[in-house]
């Protein structure tokens, strides 16, 4: 827990990734993202990113991925921003 000047700030997430290899250069990957809004439930962050790579060379790559940001943000009051 961090002091914050509007109170203390409690810090969270959870990470999780997946990585298949089909050669010993060539490989896909998936990650994710949860970061939960501690004082409100509701309010939470996903981040994912889908990614192939692949070699081109053995001195250049290629990667091809989709990254999807989602924030559930609710109504903001403006002395929270403020804060």
């Amino acid at each position: 827990m961090f002091s914050h000047r509007c109170g203390a700030l409690l810090l969270g997430f959870t990470v999780g990734a997946f990585k298949h290899a089909f050669t010993k250069a060539a490989y896909f990957q998936q990650l994710a993202e949860y970061i939960p809004g501690f004082k409100t439930p509701s309010e939470y962050r996903l981040n994912t990113e889908s990614s192939i790579v692949a070699p081109l060379s053995s001195h250049a790559g290629i990667k091809i991925g989709y990254v999807v940001r989602f924030a559930d943000r609710r109504r903001i009051s403006a002395r929270r921003i403020a804060c």
